[in-house]
């Protein structure tokens, strides 16, 4: 279901990853925010690339991401999301 964001990952990590999106897509946009303020860089990157390529992510999750990844040091998502949140595409 959401392969393209897989990279290299165990099947364990598949199910995991598969469960922690599942959850997230049906989650209020509060639960959404929450996890992204706690979510341990190290681990899964997919659930923060799915709200980083989701329109209906809140702007404030896309901020506290953006400002959370260190925007000056290179962070691949950058020029994603300041393109993103420049041109509207975070609709909340």
């Amino acid at each position: 279901m959401y392969s393209k964001w897989i990279v290299k990952h165990s099947k364990i990590d598949e199910i995991a990853i598969n469960k922690i999106l599942d959850f997230a897509k049906n989650s209020t946009k509060e639960v959404q925010h929450q996890m992204a303020m706690e979510w341990n860089w190290d681990n899964y990157m997919e659930f923060i690339e799915w709200l980083i390529n989701n329109p209906e992510s809140d702007k404030a999750t896309i901020l506290m991401i953006y400002w959370k990844s260190g925007p000056n040091e290179n962070y691949k998502n950058r020029n994603i999301i300041e393109e993103r949140y420049k041109n509207n595409f975070y609709k909340n």
